[in-house]
C-alpha cells in the first residue's frame, strides 16, 4: 500500500471532538509553516489514524510517515514516564501500529507532548530517541500498560518518538513569529494576525474534512469518493496562500471582511457556526435575481432598507476583489471603506487604503463604500459626488456604495438590492431551524417584512424558540434585543442599560465608543456576550448599524439624549434614524414627550422622522382599539401643534386666501373620516351640523362645507399615527404651494421685476416667448379695465389673467406704481428685467439661437442670481421654522459656481448646458459665477470643469443641507417669462420633498 489515507482508521473520532482541541490544530500549522520554510515535508493530514500525520522524503526515493498523537495537560511540570502512561498516547499510538504492521510503509510514531519532559526520567529519554526497549524496566511498564506481548512491544518501541511543543499560552504567538519571518519584512501586525489565522482556517477544515474543493457541498450532493484526502494539506493547496505570503495585506482585508460578515449575522441569531459556513458559502448573499450585473468600471450604489441584505453583497464584491488581486497582480486593488470613517476627502482615504496593497498610481482601484445614508444624507451625496469624480479621472476604477433610499441617484448607478420571495424567506427559516410556515400566518407587513433577510433570520430563532413573531417590524428588533441580552452574564436590566448607553455614545461619536466611555471591563465583556457589539481594538462598535439606532432611540424615550441634540439640527442628524425607531417603537404617550417638542423647534426634522417611522397603513383587522373620540381629540392636538410650528405659511396651504383650520375626525377601526373644517374668529360653524350633514346640499353656508375631507385607513398599530396624518395633508397642500406658487414675497425687487413682466404680457395678450418690451401706457390702461370688473372697495383674492395667477391687492399695488412711474424705462416702456437676445435671426428652430453664447452666459447669471434672492425671501417670509433644515438655506450664504457650456452651432442636440456646483459666498463676493465654455460639437466635448475634488469650508448642518462641490449638470431654463421664481420653488420643492413635507420630485432644477 503506497498511502495510509487509504486505510480504514482504528479510530477515526476525532473528526467529531476536533472543535476541543484548538491546540492541536496549532501543532497541525506548525507542520504547515514547515512545508511554506521549504522543509522536506511532502504533506499533513488531519484527524486520520492518528491526530497529526506528516509524510516527509525519507533519505531514500521513498517517504518517511510520521503519526503523531498530541498530548496536552494543565499542570505546568515538566513530563515524567509515568505520566506519559497514565495520558495514553501510547495506546493510541500502538493501535495505529498494529493497524500499519501488515502494509509496506515506512513510518515512526510521535508522543507529541505539551511542555518539557523531565531531565530526571531517564527512561522517558531512552523512550524519546527510540531507545526504550533497550531498557527492561521501560519496556517491562510500556507491555504491562498495553497488555501485549513483550517482544512485539519491543519492536514498537524502536519506532517510538517523543516530540516536546510550546505550551497553550506561547504556541501561538511563536508560530506567528515564525510565520512573519516567511513573508515580507514590512508586514503589518494586522496582515500577520490574518494570515496565521487563515492557515488556522485551512488546518480547521482538514481537521473536520472540509479541505480542498467544496463543489460537492454547494450542489448539495453526498460526500464523493476519496473524502478522507480532503483532510489532507499538500503542496498544491497550500498555492494559492504561497502567493498570498507576498502581498500579506489582501489577507488581513480577507480576515475582516469574513468577521464583518459573520458579526453581522451571529448578531442576527444565526449560531457561530452556521455564521462561519455562511461566510465561507460564496453563494450566500452573492447578488441574484433582480440585480444588473455590476460592470467593472464606474459608480454604483445599492439601494435598500434596513435588513435588506445590500451590505452583504457589496461585501461578496469586495471577497471577489480580493480573489482578484491574490491570483493576478495587474487585478484593480480592493478597497473597503464606511461612509462614516471617511472625514476627508474620498480620494485621500481610497489612495491610504489602497496603498496597503499597492500603488494606485499603477493599479485600477475597486472600492467599496458601505453606508452612505450614516453620517447624513449630505455627506453622503458629497461622498457619492466624490465617488462620481473618481471613478471620472480614473476610468479603470469602481466605486460600489450601499445606501438607505433617499440619496439622489442616477438610474445607470442606481442597483436596488433584491428581496427575498416569500417562499425564499420560508426556505432560509427552514434552513435555521425554524418553522418555515410562519411566513403564512402573520399579517402583510410582517410578510414584506421578512423578505428582508434580516428579518428572516430573527423569525428564524423565534419560531425555534417557539415564540410568536412581532407584528410590526420595529419589533423585530426588541425580540432579537431580548433574545440577546438572555445571553449575557449579568442581569438583564444592566445589561440593556449598558447597550443603551453605548448606542447613545456611538451615534454621537460615528459608530464607535471607548469602553471606558461606557463602563469597565466587565461591562465590555457582558456587551461582548450578547453577539450585538463586536470589539474594534480599545472600541466598542455594534455588529449591524440598525442595532446602534434601535438602541439609541430606545435611549431617546428614557431621555438619554446627549445634552445639546435636541437643539443642533447637525446632532440631530446624526440622531434621525434612531429617532425613527424610537417614535415606530412608542406609545402615544411616549410620542407627546418626543415628538411634540421636535415639532415645536425642528418641524423639518420631526416631519423627517414621524414619515420614516410609520409605514403605509393596511388596515390592519388586528389593529389595536382606538375609541374614536380619543382619537378625534389627538388629532385636533396634532393638528394645531402641525399647524403653529409651520406658520405663517400654514395659513396659505389650502387656497388663495389665508384659511385657519380645525380638524373633526371619526375613527372605526383603522378606518378614518376626517375633515378639516374653518375657524372663523375663533368659532367653528360646522361643528353645529352633524359629521355626515355637512355636505347636504340644502347647506349652503360655505362656512359649513368642509375645505378637504379624507377616508381611509391610518396605521392606528403605531403610537404616533396622530402626528403622521396631517402630514398626509401637508405634503400634498405644500405640492400645490410650490406648484400653483401661490406664495407672495415682499421687499424683493427681483420677485417683483418678474411678476411686473409676467402680468404686463398677460395683460396685452404678448405670447411666452416673445421679449419684446411692453408699451407701459397699454398695460396701464388694460390693467384699469381688468380692475374695473371688481367693486373698488373689495379687491379680487384671486385673478386670472391669460394664465397668470394674482391677486387684487397685487394688481392695485402694480396700477399704483405704474402711474409712479416704476419699472418704465426712458423709452416708455416694461422690458424683461433680464438681457434681451442679440442675434436678429427670422427664422430660427429653438429659442436659445436668439442669443450669442457670451449674452446668454450674462443671461443665466442673471436669472440664477434672482434666483437665489427670491428663494431666501422665500423661505424667510414664509418658511422660517423650516431654515434649519431646508437644503438650501441652511448652508446660506452660497454661491453657484460653474460653467455655460454653448455650442458654436445649431441643433436640438446642441442645446447649452450648465455644469454648476453650490460654493461659500464671500462676503460682497457676485452670488452666481459662470465661465463660458463654447464648442462645435456638444456630443463629443469633454468638460474639463473641476467636479468636485477641491476641498471647501466644513459642511454646516450637514445632515440635512444640500453638499457643497455637488456638480449638476442641467439645461438652463432662463426663457420664460419667471424663470428666476419658476427656479426659486423647484428648489424650494426639492427642499421640501426630502424633508418629506411633499411627496412629488420636482424636474430637475440645477442644484
Amino acid at each position: 500500500m503506497a498511502d495510509p489515507i487509504e486505510v480504514e482508521a482504528p479510530d477515526d473520532t476525532g473528526s467529531q471532538t476536533a472543535k476541543r482541541y484548538e491546540y492541536q490544530t496549532h501543532v497541525a500549522v506548525g507542520v504547515v509553516l514547515e512545508m511554506l520554510a521549504g522543509a522536506p515535508v511532502q504533506h499533513v493530514t488531519c484527524e486520520h489514524i492518528e491526530d497529526v500525520t506528516v509524510a516527509r522524503r525519507g533519505p531514500g526515493a521513498g517517504l518517511l510517515w510520521d503519526f503523531q498523537q498530541v498530548k496536552t495537560r494543565d499542570d505546568p511540570s515538566p513530563w515524567r514516564l509515568a505520566d506519559v502512561l497514565d495520558k495514553g498516547p501510547l495506546e493510541s499510538l500502538w493501535r495505529t501500529h498494529q493497524t500499519l504492521n501488515d502494509h509496506s510503509l515506512t513510518y515512526q510514531l510521535t508522543a507529541a507532548l505539551e511542555g518539557d519532559i523531565s531531565a530526571k526520567d531517564p527512561l522517558l529519554r531512552l523512550l524519546a530517541r527510540g531507545e526504550g526497549a533497550h531498557d527492561r524496566g521501560c519496556l517491562s511498564r510500556v507491555a504491562v500498560r498495553l497488555g501485549a506481548d513483550p517482544e512485539a512491544v519491543a519492536v514498537f518501541l524502536k519506532l517510538i518518538r517523543v516530540r516536546t511543543l510550546p505550551r497553550r499560552g506561547d504556541i501561538e504567538l511563536r508560530y506567528a513569529a515564525a510565520l512573519g519571518e516567511l513573508t515580507r519584512p514590512d508586514i503589518s501586525q494586522g496582515a500577520l494576525k490574518a494570515l496565521y489565522s487563515e492557515i488556522v482556517g485551512i488546518v480547521g477544515r482538514a481537521m473536520v474534512g472540509q479541505h480542498g474543493p467544496r463543489w460537492a457541498e454547494w450542489l448539495g450532493l453526498p460526500e464523493p469518493v476519496g473524502w478522507n484526502r480532503s483532510k489532507r494539506i499538500d503542496h498544491a493547496s497550500l498555492a494559492p496562500f504561497r502567493q498570498r505570503l507576498e502581498r500579506p495585506d489582501l489577507e488581513a482585508m480577507f480576515q475582516c471582511s469574513q468577521e464583518r460578515m459573520v458579526n453581522r449575522w451571529v448578531a442576527a441569531g444565526v449560531p457561530p457556526a452556521m455564521a462561519l459556513n455562511f461566510a465561507g458559502n460564496p453563494l450566500i448573499g452573492a447578488p441574484q435575481r433582480g440585480m444588473a450585473v455590476l460592470p467593472r468600471h464606474g459608480t454604483f450604489v445599492i439601494e435598500g432598507d434596513y435588513g435588506s441584505g445590500k451590505s452583504l453583497i457589496a461585501e461578496r464584491y469586495h471577497l471577489a476583489d480580493i480573489d482578484a488581486a491574490r491570483v493576478d497582480s495587474a487585478a484593480p486593488l480592493p478597497v473597503y471603506l464606511t461612509a462614516g470613517q471617511v472625514h476627508e476627502s474620498l480620494s485621500k482615504a481610497v489612495t491610504a487604503a489602497a496603498l496597503r496593497v499597492g500603488d494606485p498610481k499603477t493599479h485600477a482601484v475597486s472600492v467599496v463604500l458601505d453606508g452612505l445614508d450614516e453620517p447624513g444624507l449630505a455627506r453622503g451625496y458629497q461622498l457619492l459626488v466624490q465617488a462620481r469624480t473618481l471613478t471620472a479621472v480614473n476610468p479603470e476604477w469602481r466605486v460600489l456604495a450601499t445606501t438607505r433610499p433617499g440619496l439622489d441617484l442616477y438610474e445607470q448607478e442606481r442597483r436596488v438590492a433584491p428581496l427575498l420571495t416569500h417562499d425564499e424567506a420560508a426556505v432560509l427559516i427552514g434552513q435555521l431551524g425554524g418553522q418555515a410556515g410562519v411566513v403564512r400566518q402573520t399579517t402583510a407587513e410582517v410578510r414584506d417584512a421578512l423578505r428582508r433577510p434580516l428579518f428572516a433570520l430573527i423569525a428564524a430563532e423565534l419560531s425555534r424558540n417557539d415564540e410568536q413573531l412581532p407584528n410590526q417590524s420595529v419589533a423585530f428588533l426588541e425580540a432579537l434585543a431580548r433574545t440577546a441580552i438572555r445571553r449575557a452574564r449579568g442581569p438583564e436590566g444592566e445589561v440593556r442599560h449598558y447597550l443603551l448607553r453605548l448606542a447613545a455614545a456611538t451615534v454621537s461619536g460615528g459608530g464607535r465608543a471607548l469602553v471606558a466611555d461606557v463602563g469597565d471591563e466587565g461591562v465590555a465583556d457582558a456587551l461582548l456576550d450578547t453577539r450585538l457589539v463586536v470589539r474594534q481594538g480599545r472600541c466598542l462598535a455594534f455588529a449591524l448599524p440598525v442595532l446602534e439606532q434601535y438602541f439609541a432611540g430606545q435611549a431617546a424615550l428614557r431621555g438619554w439624549v446627549p445634552s445639546g441634540t435636541l437643539g443642533d439640527p447637525t446632532l440631530l442628524g446624526k440622531w434621525r434614524y434612531a429617532l425613527a425607531l424610537a417614535v415606530a417603537s412608542c406609545s402615544w404617550e411616549q410620542t407627546q414627550e418626543l415628538v411634540a417638542p421636535l415639532v415645536a423647534s425642528y418641524p423639518g426634522v420631526a416631519a423627517w422622522v414621524v414619515r420614516e417611522a410609520i409605514p403605509f397603513p393596511r388596515g390592519d383587522p388586528n389593529a389595536p382599539h382606538v375609541a374614536s373620540d380619543a382619537a378625534a381629540q389627538r388629532l385636533k392636538g396634532t393638528w394645531e401643534a402641525w399647524m403653529a410650528a409651520l406658520q405663517p405659511v400654514s395659513h396659505r396651504m389650502f387656497g388663495y386666501r389665508p384659511l385657519d383650520l380645525v380638524v373633526d375626525a371619526q375613527l372605526d377601526g383603522p378606518t378614518l373620516s376626517a375633515q378639516l373644517l374653518q375657524r372663523d374668529e375663533g368659532a367653528v360653524p360646522a361643528l353645529s351640523v352633524p359629521f355626515t350633514k355637512r355636505y347636504a346640499r340644502e347647506n349652503e353656508d360655505r362656512r359649513v362645507t368642509p375645505v378637504r375631507t379624507f377616508h381611509g385607513t391610518v396605521a392606528v398599530d403605531y403610537g404616533a399615527w396622530p402626528w403622521q396624518w396631517p402630514l398626509t395633508q401637508i405634503e400634498s397642500a405644500l405640492d400645490w404651494v410650490c406648484e400653483a406658487q401661490v406664495l407672495r414675497v415682499s421687499d424683493c425687487p427681483s420677485y417683483d421685476a418678474e411678476r411686473t413682466w409676467a402680468i404686463g404680457k398677460a395683460l396685452l395678450g404678448q405670447y411666452a416667448t416673445n421679449h419684446t418690451p411692453l408699451p407701459a401706457e397699454q398695460v396701464l390702461g388694460a390693467l384699469r379695465q381688468h380692475l374695473r370688473r371688481f367693486k373698488p372697495t373689495v379687491p379680487p383674492i384671486r385673478s386670472t389673467i391669460k394664465g397668470v395667477d394674482t391677486t387684487g391687492e397685487e394688481l392695485i399695488r402694480l396700477a399704483d406704481q405704474l402711474d409712479g412711474g416704476r419699472w418704465v424705462r426712458s423709452d416708455g416702456s416694461i422690458h424683461r428685467p433680464y438681457e434681451l437676445p442679440d442675434c436678429d435671426r427670422m427664422y430660427v428652430d429653438w429659442i436659445w439661437e436668439h442669443y450669442s453664447p457670451v449674452r446668454l452666459r450674462l443671461l443665466t447669471e442673471q436669472v440664477l442670481t434672482a434666483a437665489l434672492e427670491i428663494y431666501t425671501c422665500l423661505v424667510e417670509q414664509w418658511f422660517p421654522a423650516l431654515r434649519p433644515n431646508l437644503g438650501l438655506a441652511s448652508i446660506m450664504p452660497v454661491c453657484i459656481d460653474g460653467n455655460l457650456l454653448a455650442s458654436r452651432a445649431s441643433g436640438y442636440d446642441q442645446a447649452p448646458t450648465l455644469h454648476v456646483r453650490l460654493e461659500p459666498r464671500v462676503q460682497h463676493a457676485n452670488r452666481v459665477n459662470l465661465r463660458l465654455v463654447t464648442a462645435d460639437d456638444l456630443q463629443t466635448y469633454q468638460p474639463k470643469f473641476d467636479l468636485g475634488t477641491r476641498v471647501v469650508r466644513p459642511l454646516e448642518n450637514g445632515s440635512w443641507s444640500r453638499p457643497y462641490t455637488a456638480v449638476v449638470e442641467s439645461e438652463p431654463q432662463v426663457f420664460r417669462d419667471t424663470p428666476a421664481i419658476d427656479y426659486a420653488y423647484e428648489w424650494l420643492h426639492q427642499d421640501l420633498a426630502h424633508l418629506h413635507l411633499a411627496r412629488r420630485r420636482p424636474w430637475d432644477a440645477g442644484l
